[in-house]
């Protein structure tokens, strides 16, 4: 479905970014996978991936979350693999603490890495894609970037923001051939919590960040499931001609 075309995935040297990176390749795109760690192992991953899919895959390490970075991700991949079609970013962080006692360098970090990053990598990407009159924008909000809890204000406060950035790219876009979209899955969060049953929606008590996050009314299947299994395929349709028509919209992919 995708053969012919180069797809971006920030923070696919593993987690959900690698399986989005999958099945992008499965279905025939290009690749350039992104992400930081140990080189080596990045590197047996890349060949490992073009030897699995059949495709070529491109490697970088830049930092998205600083200018130069997304810039240099951007025209590494261009001259490696001779365009982006399609930009995903699924690269971020989930620090947690109250607001009086939330560190402000922490603060700026997790900005950087979850809002930030979206911004420099689409600015970055944008004119090629305006120029070939096609592109494909897919940003990973998370359910967080749709509800609010409290003692996680920059987790907050960033995907909701990716959301309303996502609505703009869409808006400035509209008359092209290009699509920004967030998909915003609870199980990213939720996957490292033991399930509840549904019944314990209607506890009449206040739940804490951890319960909140755990509540899927969807029982089918381990958490990682949604996130990481679904994800994947969601991205792929949204790459598709039949998404064409689906521009500006948050995606809540959580389980009801």
């Amino acid at each position: 479905m995708l053969r012919g075309r180069v797809a971006v995935v920030t923070g696919s040297t593993r987690g959900t970014g690698l399986r989005i990176a999958c099945k992008l390749a499965a279905a025939g795109a290009d690749l350039a996978i992104n992400g930081s760690g140990d080189a080596a192992e990045a590197e047996n991953l890349r060949q490992e991936l073009s030897r699995t899919y059949g495709v070529h895959v491109a490697l970088s390490s830049a930092d998205t979350s600083e200018p130069y970075g997304a810039a240099r991700l951007i025209g590494d991949v261009t001259r490696a693999l001779g365009r982006v079609d399609v930009l995903v970013n699924s690269a971020g962080m989930q620090p947690d603490a109250a607001v009086q006692e939330f560190p402000v360098e922490q603060w700026h970090s997790t900005i950087a890495s979850n809002l930030t990053a979206v911004f420099l990598t689409t600015r970055a990407v944008l004119p090629q894609m305006l120029e070939r009159n096609w592109g494909r924008i897919i940003n990973v909000a998370s359910v967080y970037g749709l509800v609010a809890a409290a003692n996680n204000a920059a987790c907050f406060a960033s995907t909701h923001g990716v959301v309303g950035l996502t609505k703009c790219v869409a808006l400035e876009t509209a008359t092209t051939g290009i699509t920004c979209n967030a998909i915003c899955p609870a199980g990213l969060l939720a996957a490292s919590y033991p399930r509840k049953p549904v019944e314990a929606l209607s506890a009449p008590k206040q739940l804490d960040l951890a319960e909140m996050g755990t509540l899927l009314p969807d029982q089918g299947g381990s958490p990682h499931e949604l996130p990481r299994g679904w994800l994947g395929d969601l991205v792929k349709f949204l790459c598709s001609d039949a998404a064409a028509h689906l521009n500006g919209v948050a995606l809540p992919v959580d389980g009801g």
